[in-house]
């Protein structure tokens, strides 16, 4: 995908609301429905997040989900998955897209990624468009005969208060299904050398499974 070398100004019109009204925006976009099959109180136990999703291609099956992530982190309200340290902004969330028909993880592009990460309504693109982003690498490995697609991202997105902030992420993605599943890990750019090593950690941990098909083989 084509990456501008700056961030380029948005239009007004692509801004939207500014101030209390800000606050009134839905939440982003992720494209996960959880099942609410597991207590809340049960998601998130010992540093590990554990729940199951409908299918985002296929509402009949059950996707589980599982990763690790700091003591130092909390969830944040509401329906998605979305955790954080509040004090640096560090933070993991997940997203769920359907898998393009004829195609597989390892053939997906990178604008296929990018395109999700910084959609209008997501957590990044729904403050303005996302026109300066740059892909630093795409490294594909097989986990428990599952593949995993890891990608490492660099941009700017503008904040709630319409500042252009700079951050560093680490993109992990596995198909399940007609769906793919993505688990992003970011910081503030000035923070990516000391926070990246954890970041890591956390996509690594990463695990997708078809719940469904496991209980019905049982």
């Amino acid at each position: 995908a084509a990456a501008a070398d700056a961030a380029a100004e948005p239009k007004p019109s692509s801004r939207g609301p500014r101030g209390a009204a800000a606050l009134l925006r839905e939440r982003a976009k992720t494209g996960v429905v959880r099942t609410g099959m597991i207590p809340a109180d049960s998601v998130v136990a010992a540093g590990v997040f554990s729940d199951e999703l409908f299918g985002v291609a296929d509402p009949s099956a059950i996707i589980g989900i599982q990763f690790s992530f700091p003591s130092a982190w909390t969830q944040a309200r509401g329906p998605n998955i979305d955790l954080r340290d509040i004090r640096t902004t560090d933070g993991a969330f997940l997203l769920a897209t359907p898998l393009p028909a004829g195609t597989t993880l390892d053939k997906l592009p990178t604008s296929f990624f990018t395109d999700t990460l910084f959609a209008a309504g997501g957590k990044y693109g729904m403050y303005g468009t996302v026109d300066d982003y740059r892909v630093l690498s795409s490294v594909v490995e097989e986990v428990d005969g599952i593949r995993y697609r890891t990608l490492e991202i660099k941009f700017a997105a503008l904040s709630f208060n319409y500042n252009s902030v700079e951050r560093r992420l680490l993109l992990r993605a596995a198909v399940v299904g007609r769906g793919v599943y993505l688990l992003a890990a970011s910081a503030l750019a000035n923070r990516y050398p000391t926070a990246s090593p954890q970041l890591r950690g956390i996509c690594e941990s990463f695990r997708v499974r078809s719940i469904r098909t496991a209980r019905a083989a049982r």
